[in-house]
């Protein structure tokens, strides 16, 4: 949920961090940290006065909460967890103010293997889907059933672990 804004537009910052090392290095306990950070972030940071008024219980949903999306997804369910969506704030007031929650998250991978796939196939449709999750301003994505989803000023962050080993096999078939 964090953005520049450069008078013209929004700069939105896609993070890929991903954590690579043999087995037993860490890995997996420094994906739980980052997380944990995260998480202290959704409880604590939002704990401000906004000049218009109050913001929400932190035990309700929040509209500026990072998103943290399901690691076992696949291609459209993470499409509908990123799609905008409304959400009213009452302020202290009793006013009612409708707030857009942008297409937003972060996917946390104890193995990146495991959501890029282990074949060639799966790897050449998913990284050009992040790939364009990363460049494009608004995102059509056509669903199973027909219909569209349109996702607006995507930031999707990605928080991965994987194997050296892992690494060097799927970027060969892509280079």
């Amino acid at each position: 949920n964090f953005f520049i804004d450069r008078g013209t537009d929004n700069l939105r910052l896609n993070q890929y961090l991903i954590f690579v090392g043999t087995k037993a290095t860490g890995k997996s306990t420094a994906l739980n940290a980052s997380l944990e950070v995260l998480s202290h972030l959704n409880s604590q940071v939002w704990d401000w006065q906004p000049t218009s008024g109050v913001l929400p219980p932190l035990h309700h949903e929040h509209p500026f909460h990072v998103r943290m999306l399901p690691e076992d997804t696949n291609q459209e369910t993470l499409v509908r967890l990123l799609s905008p969506k409304r959400m009213s704030l009452t302020l202290a007031n009793g006013i009612e103010q409708e707030i857009r929650v942008e297409s937003t998250g972060i996917l946390a991978l104890d193995e990146l293997a495991t959501f890029l796939g282990r074949d060639t196939w799966a790897i050449s449709k998913r990284v050009p889907f992040l790939t364009r999750l990363y460049a494009d301003k608004r995102y059509t994505y056509h669903t199973q059933k027909g219909g569209t989803i349109t996702l607006i000023d995507c930031a999707l962050s990605l928080l991965a672990c994987c194997t050296p080993d892992w690494m060097r096999d799927a970027i060969s078939p892509l280079m």
